[in-house]
């Protein structure tokens, strides 16, 4: 009696110990993919940093688009501001969901 119940329960660690190795592999996969579309994040927040930092930049590429299509500078500085306006928004809900982390303490 006690024996079958050792084997059962041998039998049973050996499939949570399987299903554990699964998920752990589930979750390293999903990190992978989260690395990648992290560092796409971190580029493009390092270009608006640098677009920041330099804001001639900016003005230059505007000042070349009207001299090069006067046209259709409208219609980009309009897809431009709803960009802007789209990113403040999930950025603000992103800051709402999920709390800046806090500064590391020093010890004095």
């Amino acid at each position: 009696m006690i024996r079958e119940r050792l084997i059962a329960l041998r039998e049973r660690r050996a499939l949570l110990v399987s299903r554990a190795e699964h998920q752990r592999e589930g979750v390293v996969a999903l990190l992978q993919r989260a690395e990648v579309a992290m560092y796409w994040f971190d580029r493009a927040r390092a270009f608006g940093q640098k677009l920041r930092a330099n804001p001639l930049w900016v003005a230059a590429g505007i000042a070349v688009l009207v001299a090069l299509r006067p046209r259709k500078v409208f219609k980009v500085l309009a897809t431009g501001f709803s960009l802007w306006r789209g990113w403040r928004s999930v950025r603000a809900s992103f800051e709402r969901y999920v709390p800046r982390q806090a500064p590391a303490r020093t010890r004095a």
